[in-house]
């Protein structure tokens, strides 16, 4: 109840899901950017190791949102990366770990939040909320989204992962498209089953599942 005296940007409660939501989203921006680079650099002549900045380019991205930007990357670097089967297991994978993760993105930034409310007789603090609404076909479905400050914290330590694995991937294609055929996707990444909700993971290999 004291905590309800603070100003409300300065309450424990406020700050600790307004940094989760916010450190989320930076690290989403961060696949984003990395997919960016994957398509100028596989656009980029396979002669040409450093190039400027493309200003069309940058007009084009301007206008993508996430969603047409992961179709494009992993569209360019399979025709430019000479895939095989396994490699294109693994490309697959790679697709519904971020259209994943897009969907999070979507639901926490487009969600209705409550943050810092509380009862008025009691003055007691209610745990941050969210939910969503959708128009359906004989009317609308309201559904909540059970976001927690720790869930959140999780999910972005994740998008780090995801970063480092798309990493891998633009580079191993690069090579492949500029000559170098030593080396293809699959014998730096592999696929296995989760039991979370993506279903299937990506994992450097060699190292042990998570």
């Amino acid at each position: 109840m004291a905590d309800s005296k603070r100003p409300y940007h300065l309450r424990p409660d406020v700050v600790e899901i307004h940094q989760a939501i916010g450190g989320y989203i930076t690290a989403f921006s961060e696949v984003v950017a990395t997919m960016r680079h994957g398509i100028d650099l596989s656009l980029t002549p396979p002669d040409v190791e450093f190039r400027p900045p493309d200003p069309l380019l940058a007009t084009l991205f301007a206008q993508m949102t996430a969603d047409p930007i992961r179709a494009a990357l992993f569209a360019i670097s399979g025709q430019v990366g000479d895939l095989n089967d396994e490699d294109r297991s693994i490309r697959k994978a790679l697709q519904t770990i971020v259209q994943h993760y897009i969907r999070l993105r979507n639901d926490i930034a487009h969600a209705d939040w409550t943050v810092g409310w509380e009862v008025v007789d009691t003055g007691e603090l209610l745990p941050p909320s969210a939910s969503k609404v959708k128009v359906v076909r004989d009317g609308i479905e309201h559904t909540s989204l059970p976001f927690t400050a720790e869930q959140l914290r999780r999910e972005a330590g994740h998008l780090h992962q995801v970063t480092s694995l798309l990493r891998m991937w633009i580079n191993v294609c690069r090579k492949r498209q500029v000559g170098d055929l030593s080396t293809r996707p699959s014998d730096l990444l592999a696929v296995y089953k989760t039991s979370e909700d993506v279903g299937t993971a990506v994992r450097v290999r060699d190292t042990p599942p998570e």
